[in-house]
């Protein structure tokens, strides 16, 4: 147990580490199942872009307290990236759509003189942003996540995309999926656009994109009141800071997007507290590193001036994308990555779960 604090107030924050490896951990994704446990899927691999990298999901039953060993649910020859889209349908299957990198090479990185020029006829797979290409797929797992369907292609004609965040569910159970995308070569491009994309029949078709904005990459969406949908989308360079939009028909037009944020606070999810608030929580990609959050009492339209400090333990920038889950008692969890702790003291990549009462959180903001 640790203190952290609340603009200039504190209450008590229970972290667990849910997995320190060091080579799994990266972009988590959480969701809550029907049946309460959770769920999380993280990226394992040896870096940002790798040709290693897999997806892998941990599951707690007891609210976070505890978490199963990371299992590997894809694992294809390129880089399968993260962070995935996920959520649980009403029937109880549940949707993941990942996207999967190409474009790498075997070859040496030295070059003579380089203190490593005797490891020249080591070759390692270099990433060619030039030669690379990102497809994006869907699975449905039946049991929970212990299997999944083949692989189904996610598209945007026209353009380069991928997945991200929790999938959502309106009144009418159309389930709804953020995607990002460019025009031409997504790993390389850095002008953005978010959509999303729908399916009527419980995930096991995609279409139908509405785009939210251009300009904006990785967009977490929550369901308030049945059908009004609330973005927090992430601005492309050199804005760096995450929007918030507004749609009242399901999807299909959107307000145009407020700043919320400072520059490298991103990317963010959302969830819905027990009084009716808007809890939103985001990477904060500055000093002091770590993870921070703020209220709205509006369904979204004004968020009160105060942030909400979780963790501030990171070591570089290299750290948040935080995911945000909670349960039926009233607890939150705040999952995030973070390669170096100042806690641990160490620079290892590790996914770390927060716990604490909505309760504590709701006591101290002054509304």
């Amino acid at each position: 147990m640790y203190m952290e604090a609340l603009i200039g107030r504190s209450f008590p924050v229970d972290r667990k580490v849910v997995v320190d490896d060091g080579f799994v951990g990266y972009f988590p994704v959480a969701t809550r199942l029907n049946d309460g446990s959770i769920i999380a899927v993280l990226r394992g691999g040896s870096g940002h872009i790798s040709a290693d990298g897999r997806l892998v999901m941990v599951k707690s039953w007891d609210g976070g307290e505890t978490w199963s060993k990371p299992k590997t649910v894809i694992d294809t020859p390129e880089d399968d990236r993260g962070p995935p889209a996920l959520g649980q349908s009403s029937n109880g299957d549940l949707i993941m759509a990942f996207s999967v990198m190409s474009g790498f090479r075997k070859g040496y990185t030295g070059h003579v003189g380089t203190p490593d020029y005797k490891f020249r006829n080591y070759l390692v797979d270099v990433w060619v942003p030039e030669l690379s290409d990102t497809k994006s797929y869907y699975v449905i797992s039946t049991d929970g996540g212990s299997s999944w369907s083949d692989f189904k292609p996610l598209e945007i004609p026209g353009l380069s995309i991928a997945p991200y965040g929790k999938i959502v569910e309106l009144s009418d159970k159309t389930l709804l999926m953020n995607v990002y995308g460019a025009k031409g070569n997504l790993p390389t491009s850095d002008q953005h656009s978010s959509y999303v994309i729908r399916s009527r029949d419980g995930g096991k078709t995609w279409g139908e994109p509405s785009l939210i904005a251009e300009g904006f990459n990785e967009t977490a969406l929550l369901v308030v009141d049945g059908d009004v949908i609330i973005a927090a989308l992430r601005a492309d360079p050199p804005v760096e800071a995450i929007f918030i939009s507004i749609s009242e028909d399901g999807g299909y037009t959107w307000s145009e997007p407020k700043q919320v944020t400072g520059k490298l606070e991103h990317p963010a999810d959302l969830i819905q507290l027990s009084d009716g608030s808007i809890f939103l929580v985001y990477g904060y990609r500055k000093v002091p590193f770590g993870v921070r959050g703020m209220i709205s009492r509006d369904r979204g339209k004004s968020w009160i001036n105060a942030q909400i400090v979780l963790a501030f333990e990171g070591r570089n920038q290299d750290c948040g994308y935080p995911t945000v889950v909670r349960t039926d008692d009233g607890k939150i969890i705040v999952l995030y990555y973070l390669v170096g702790s100042m806690l641990e003291c160490d620079m290892k990549l590790r996914c770390v779960a927060l716990r604490f009462e909505e309760r504590l959180l709701l006591d101290r903001i002054v509304f």
